[in-house]
């Protein structure tokens, strides 16, 4: 949980400060994510439905939370998009 969450907070802070930086912020965030419940897996200390349940839950609760803290970014409109 503590990978999953510290990656998405790591892409919301991109989405807001860097935003070129967003694809690689979310492709760092996935790989680690998937390395720590992989190891979590092969040390046998936590189950496939454990490691599959915390990263959702994550992304869930977090993206709910950021969403009601209006966090995220808002539809791109035609003149944004032209700029």
């Amino acid at each position: 949980m503590a990978a999953a969450s510290t990656g998405l907070a790591a892409v919301l802070l991109c989405v807001w400060l860097v935003p070129r930086a967003v694809g690689w912020t979310i492709g760092a965030a996935a790989v680690i994510t998937v390395v720590v419940a992989v190891t979590r897996l092969v040390l046998g200390v936590h189950w496939l439905t454990d490691t599959v349940g915390a990263v959702l839950g994550v992304l869930g609760v977090g993206l709910a939370a950021a969403a009601a803290m209006r966090l995220l970014p808002g539809p791109v409109t035609e003149s944004a998009r032209a700029a």
